[in-house]
């Protein structure tokens, strides 16, 4: 597992290390939804680790613990795996 890890985070534009925080929120966060919890007002318990840069850093990102984050986290991971093909 450990050496797919670099190829998937370069994939994605983040370390290997940053990945494995991510998707182990992911996880947390997934979990919570699958148990009908409330995820609008919460502190997360798993925090992930955010992405160097200025955009990551408050005031833009005021926690790593809040839905916000999670929300940029997906849109990153969205923005930077395109499909290869068509859905359908």
């Amino acid at each position: 597992m450990r050496n797919d890890q670099k190829p998937v985070g370069s994939r994605y534009g983040i370390q290997p290390d940053t990945l494995k925080s991510w998707m182990h929120h992911m996880v947390y966060v997934r979990n919570l939804c699958a148990h009908h919890s409330r995820i609008w007002d919460r502190v997360w318990s798993i925090k992930p680790t955010l992405h160097h840069g200025a955009a990551w850093k408050p005031p833009n990102v005021p926690s790593n613990g809040q839905l916000l984050a999670t929300l940029l986290l997906l849109n990153h991971l969205l923005l930077h795996c395109p499909a290869n093909t068509a859905f359908g």
